[in-house]
């Protein structure tokens, strides 16, 4: 194969002229497109979060007279033990 260089041609333009015949000779595959992906959604767990800031705070002297007017610490225990046996031991 005989390439004539012409005053027209830059110094590397022959070369890569003769590259690109060559693998079009060859008969590499074309790139494909790719399909696009499929959308995504996305949805954190912490979205419907009860976060602390919007519970309401109180004090902690009222919180402490509140839970004495209830019984104290007894009450409480014995609501989870009722709770517990109505639902057969599992919570």
């Amino acid at each position: 194969m005989y390439i004539r260089f012409t005053r027209l041609a830059r110094p590397g333009q022959p070369l890569a002229m003769a590259c690109a015949l060559w693998l079009g000779l060859l008969g590499l595959p074309q790139a494909h497109a790719q399909p696009t992906p499929p959308l995504v959604s996305y949805s954190s767990a912490l979205d419907n979060y009860p976060f602390a800031n919007e519970v309401e705070a109180i004090d902690w002297k009222t919180a402490n007279d509140t839970v004495a007017k209830r019984g104290g610490w007894r009450a409480y225990a014995n609501e989870a033990a009722a709770k517990a046996s109505t639902s057969g031991g599992k919570q």
